[in-house]
């Protein structure tokens, strides 16, 4: 498994003759093998999430399918699209050639802000990409209690499964900017967790890293430095 950071939410991940690519709103791709089926996941309508920009020459090839959130209109779907776009609600399953080696199954969750986070199985490996599913903690008052128990009892539809890869925001604007990483390893484990929903400020990864109590699970938080990084798995 192979995955390049793009920016902000932005993903791709190669895995065989499969690339899933999340939450593409601007930034330079890495090329994509024509051969490659690819997969184009939005979670939702925000604009540093999705941009109809992933309707372009470059990313909707032959082999190109999209998994949208419901949230996002249908008019910004180019109508020749239309047939390769499904758009999905939150708590529900859809499984891709089912039966053959190359199964997948994508889970979705409902996110506590808007549309949905992506839980994608193939084989023995899962994937977890959380949209804006997070601990919002900007100052602790009755809202941002409520947005944390709605985490929660997201999690809680995934408690105990283990993923190759997590995405997960580690948002510098928030007063419990961590929260959302240290709340999902209550949960679940994860070989590699990728943060993001930082924007440019790379050093929140370094601040999380040398906080308090992070010993434990450090080893499985990716240090992303830069734009177009990319991390063999």
């Amino acid at each position: 498994m192979k995955v390049t950071f793009i920016r902000h939410s932005c993903f791709l991940v190669e895995i065989g003759e499969r690339a899933l690519l999340f939450d593409y709103y601007d930034g330079s791709l890495p090329e994509i093998s024509r051969d490659s089926e690819l997969l184009v996941f939005s979670s939702h309508a925000h604009w540093d999430h999705f941009s109809d920009k992933i309707f372009e020459p470059g990313i909707a090839g032959d082999r190109t399918r999209y998994f949208l959130s419901d949230d996002i209109s249908r008019e910004a779907v180019p109508e020749d699209m239309l047939p390769r776009v499904t758009f999905v609600s939150p708590h529900r399953t859809i499984w891709l050639s089912q039966g053959n080696e190359d199964e997948i199954r994508i889970d979705t969750l409902k996110s506590n802000d808007l549309g949905t986070a992506f839980v994608i199985r193939q084989g023995e490996e899962a994937i977890y990409h959380a949209g804006d599913l997070n601990n919002w903690w900007w100052d602790g008052d009755a809202l941002d209690m409520r947005l944390a128990d709605r985490y929660h009892r997201e999690l809680q539809r995934i408690r105990g499964m283990h993923f190759k890869a997590a995405f997960v925001p580690l948002d510098p604007r928030l007063k419990g900017y961590d929260l959302g990483i240290r709340d999902f390893l209550e949960y679940c484990t994860a070989d590699h967790i990728f943060p993001m929903h930082f924007a440019e400020n790379f050093g929140v990864i370094d601040k999380f890293l040398s906080g308090q109590g992070v010993s434990g699970f450090a080893g499985c938080v990716e240090r992303i430095g830069r734009f177009g990084q990319s991390f063999e798995l």
